[in-house]
């Protein structure tokens, strides 16, 4: 899953905190017929979860620590 839009919502020192917005699923290699069902079976696994309005990021800090 690739972040399309992004929305930035806070600032943790100087580390900006964005909420996923969109994103998008983009795949990475060309899918073989000898793997075609397992590629199928989780790319609609994917789809199915929707991150919606509860999904933050930081590309410069870590959102799992802990204070």
């Amino acid at each position: 899953m690739m972040v399309t839009q992004r929305k930035k919502v806070a600032k943790i020192g100087y580390h900006k905190i964005y909420q996923v917005k969109d994103m998008k699923m983009v795949p990475l290699f060309k899918i073989t017929s000898f793997r075609k069902y397992d590629e199928e079976k989780y790319v609609e696994f994917f789809k199915k979860i929707t991150i919606g309005e509860g999904f933050f990021f930081s590309y410069t800090y870590d959102l799992s620590n802990s204070f």
